[in-house]
């Protein structure tokens, strides 16, 4: 997969003692619109490839991967740790 464009936190965010926030109706939208990668504060980075891979409440979004044991497992991504969201692009 490659990077093709940011999605901006846009106005749905909320700001939180001055700083931005994901909400979830921002981050549905974006999935809804195909694959992204999610940032989070730390660095870290999730690919979510649509929305048969998460369950999103009003502060997390559970991330379900299966493991190499094929055992399916679910990720907690707090959504006001999200510092970006960037639609990837599947490679041809």
């Amino acid at each position: 997969m490659e990077l093709s464009r940011e999605v901006e936190l846009d106005a749905v965010s909320r700001p939180l003692q001055g700083k931005w926030i994901m909400d979830r109706d921002t981050l549905l939208r974006a999935i809804e619109h195909g694959p992204v990668r999610v940032t989070m504060n730390d660095g870290s980075f999730y690919d979510i490839d649509g929305l048969r891979d998460v369950a999103v409440d009003s502060t997390t979004c559970y991330l379900i991967r299966r493991q190499t044991d094929g055992r399916y497992r679910a990720i907690w991504l707090a959504l006001v740790c999200m510092t970006k969201i960037e639609q990837l692009q599947i490679a041809s």
